[in-house]
């Protein structure tokens, strides 16, 4: 491979890496905003974890189908 050829290689390689590192930096603070509240399935107990922009909408339990209300814990918000 000609010096042109390597020059441009790395070239190729050090803009992949820096339009990959840009996204995952955009998307890292993206979800640093996103709060998750607790609650519990009123059907078989288990532990659930959501939004807290869908606090109050029906949801359903991914272990038993069950739907309800989506009802945190306040003691247990947490910000992610």
């Amino acid at each position: 491979m000609s010096a042109v050829g390597t020059i441009t290689v790395a070239s190729a390689c050090l803009v992949s890496a820096s339009a990959v590192g840009g996204y995952l930096w955009a998307w890292a603070r993206a979800r640093a905003n996103v709060r998750y509240l607790y609650g519990r399935c009123p059907s078989c107990k288990q532990r659930l974890r959501f939004l807290a922009a869908k606090a109050g909408r029906p949801g359903e339990c991914p272990r038993c189908r069950h739907r309800h209300k989506l009802a945190p814990f306040a003691e247990h918000a947490v910000s992610a």
